[in-house]
C-alpha cells in the first residue's frame, strides 16, 4: 500500500511539473531600451516567425494598415517629449501601425488611442 501511495505521489508530481513548463512564444518578443539624457526610449516588438510563409503581400497585405508585430502590438515608449522629423511627440506609450507598400516602401504611424483600444480588447477577451 505504501509503495502504491508513493508511486501515485510521484506520478502526480511529474504531471504537475510538466503543466508548469513554459514554452517559447511562436513569434519571439524582443525589448530594446536605450537611456538618453535624463530619460529613455523603449521598443517592444514580436517578430513574426515566417514558418515557410510570405509575410509581406500574403500574411500582411500590401497597402493596408497592419498592427505592427506578431503576438501583440508593437509599443514605443518615450520617457520624455521628443522631436521626430520636426514633429513634437509627447512622452508616453504608443502602439505602432505600419502600411507596407508594394511600390512605395512602408508608412509608420504611432498612436496612443490604438494602443488603448487593443489593451481594452485584450482585457475583455482574456
Amino acid at each position: 500500500m505504501k509503495k502504491l501511495f508513493i508511486t501515485a505521489i510521484a506520478a502526480c508530481s511529474l504531471f504537475m511539473a510538466e503543466a508548469q513548463l513554459k514554452t517559447p512564444a511562436p513569434s519571439p518578443t524582443q525589448t530594446v531600451k536605450q537611456d538618453f539624457a535624463l530619460s529613455s526610449v523603449e521598443l517592444s516588438y514580436s517578430r513574426p516567425a515566417m514558418k515557410g510563409r510570405t509575410i509581406y503581400g500574403d500574411l500582411v497585405p500590401f497597402d493596408k494598415v497592419w498592427r505592427t508585430g506578431a503576438n501583440q502590438a508593437t509599443t514605443l515608449t518615450f520617457g520624455e517629449d521628443v522631436m521626430i522629423g520636426g514633429t513634437k511627440v509627447a512622452a508616453g506609450k504608443y502602439g505602432l501601425l505600419t502600411i507596407p507598400g508594394k511600390k512605395n516602401g512602408q508608412s509608420l504611424s504611432a498612436n496612443k488611442r490604438m494602443l488603448q483600444a487593443l489593451l481594452l480588447i485584450k482585457k475583455i477577451w482574456m
